[in-house]
């Protein structure tokens, strides 16, 4: 355990009560891992007698809000959170004088910035940058210059501790060599393993996908980054070998059109399903209903929330082998991996997995069981507590 500062006694949360303020620069628009971690985090805080203030670039949509909601839980908003910027910087100070934490957590924010000094400045103790970066396709980490490396250090200085989500993320920080290795740990993210999920045949009938079809399911944005082009592709030449595949694609994007023109020129169209975005994928029966998830992502993925999700819910999942994809899916064992766009060997994964039932609930079950071995985001938010200097009973 690294060495923090502050550990607190346990107390009745209050107005007045010690907080943990939590910058996202994101927009809460699903109740997706990150809220579930969230969700998670405040609950365990308030059992330690702690306050929880969420700071997001904008008002969560209703539903997000209902769900973070907890008795302990307050927010705010920083509206630049995502971007270096002298607008962001002072909106941060304002927001760190008013709530007074003595904790604050950075996430989906610049890694290299001034927030850790201006933390400092507002009287933090106890501060913690959470790196979910998911590099360029092409990107291979490399040392940066012996200048870089010393204004990292030195922008990263008052920082307590950074949280990698995978080993990938904690090696990649470890190559640039701009923040000291010592206060750096790998904490993954967690999934709720109780969330119910029994919806299946709902999310079916709701976009009429006809319950004998095998269903391929990919939860993610609709860009390149995600590898869109390449499922459909894929899906166009697995059709030929398993007339009864359907894929369905959850999630929102400004390429949803071109993606659509795309299936039409495949001859695929009547296979596909572009459902949109799902409030909440889990609850509403999207991991239910699936035979088989995928994640063709072709940037660096830092971690995959949606990939432990369909784990913990015993689906197979076909994913590329990058980043800290083969971290979670291990090949053979809990899923299959294919190269970066192979869209032939992402095709013959699909039909595997569609003609084979016994491996498919093989690799389900096995999925399941690693998820709960390392994805429990109860075990992982203790985890992330003990890192605060919070100390949390152990979880069995």
């Amino acid at each position: 355990m690294l060495p923090l500062q502050g550990r607190c006694s346990v107390k009745k949360p209050t107005a007045s009560g010690p907080a943990v303020v939590f910058v996202f620069g994101m927009h809460a628009r699903r109740i997706g891992g990150i809220e579930v971690h969230t969700r998670e985090v405040a609950a365990q805080l308030a059992a330690r007698g702690w306050r929880t203030v969420l700071c997001f670039e904008r008002p969560p949509i209703p539903e997000v809000r209902a769900y973070l909601s907890l008795p302990n839980v307050s927010w705010d908003t920083l509206p630049d959170a995502s971007r270096n910027s002298w607008q962001s910087a002072t909106d941060l100070l304002r927001v760190l004088r008013r709530h007074r934490p003595g904790i604050v957590h950075f996430q989906f924010t610049p890694f290299l910035s001034l927030n850790a000094w201006i933390a400092r400045l507002a009287g933090v103790r106890t501060i913690v940058v959470t790196d979910h970066t998911s590099d360029p396709e092409c990107y291979s980490p490399r040392r940066a210059s012996l200048a870089m490396r010393a204004v990292g250090r030195l922008l990263t200085s008052p920082v307590t501790a950074a949280v990698a989500v995978s080993d990938h993320r904690s090696e990649t920080i470890v190559t640039l060599g701009t923040f000291s290795p010592q206060r750096l740990r790998r904490i993954y993210n967690g999934v709720d393993l109780e969330r119910p999920d029994s919806a299946g045949p709902a999310f079916r009938a709701l976009h009429n996908i006809p319950p004998e079809r095998v269903l391929i399911v990919q939860v993610s944005q609709l860009r390149p980054e995600k590898g869109i082009p390449d499922v459909l592709g894929a899906a166009r030449l697995a059709q030929l070998r398993h007339p009864g595949l359907h894929f369905a694609f959850v999630g929102d994007g400004t390429h949803l059109e071109e993606y659509k023109r795309l299936a039409a020129e495949l001859g695929i169209t009547n296979r596909v399903t572009w459902a949109g975005l799902v409030c909440d994928p889990v609850a509403e029966g999207v991991f239910a209903a699936a035979d088989i998830c995928c994640l063709a992502s072709r940037w660096q993925e830092a971690f995959g929330f949606v990939i432990a999700e369909a784990m913990s819910s015993a689906k197979p999942v076909v994913g590329t082998s990058v980043g800290g994809i083969p971290e979670l899916i291990l090949h053979g064992e809990t899923g299959l991996l294919v190269p970066r766009g192979d869209i032939a060997a992402m095709a013959g994964a699909f039909v595997q997995l569609a003609c084979d039932s016994g491996l498919r609930l093989g690799l389900g079950l096995a999925g399941k069981d690693r998820a709960h071995q390392y994805f429990d985001v109860r075990k992982n938010v203790a985890s992330l507590l003990d890192l605060y200097g919070i100390s949390y009973p152990s979880i069995r």
